[in-house]
């Protein structure tokens, strides 16, 4: 074999492993900005949804349903707690006595 004939071999060979490569690389660099955009998607999704609680806990809000009512609806008072009288001391002493 002569020195150009191995010379031109050797060059075809690095010439498809640089080609190779190359076409990795870029294979590389489409899935990197293919995982990017799905990331920033699932960023957006993320604080779509987050809003979209958010609405939601200010729909069902106790203050906004309140403010939501009908005229016609009665608003009832809390009932007040019953007040007992306080135990006067000597019938706490009578009864802590044997």
């Amino acid at each position: 074999m002569s020195t150009t004939t191995a010379a031109t071999f050797l060059a075809g060979w690095l010439l498809a492993v640089g080609l190779i490569a190359v076409y990795f690389e870029v294979e590389s660099v489409h899935c990197g900005v293919r995982i990017q955009k799905l990331l920033e998607e699932e960023a957006a999704l993320v604080e779509e949804i987050r809003r979209a609680e958010i609405a939601y806990n200010e729909e069902i809000s106790p203050d906004r349903l309140e403010e939501d009512l009908p005229a016609e609806f009665v608003r009832f008072d809390v009932p007040r707690p019953v007040e007992t009288a306080p135990e006067s001391p000597s019938v706490m002493t009578a009864s802590r006595s044997p």
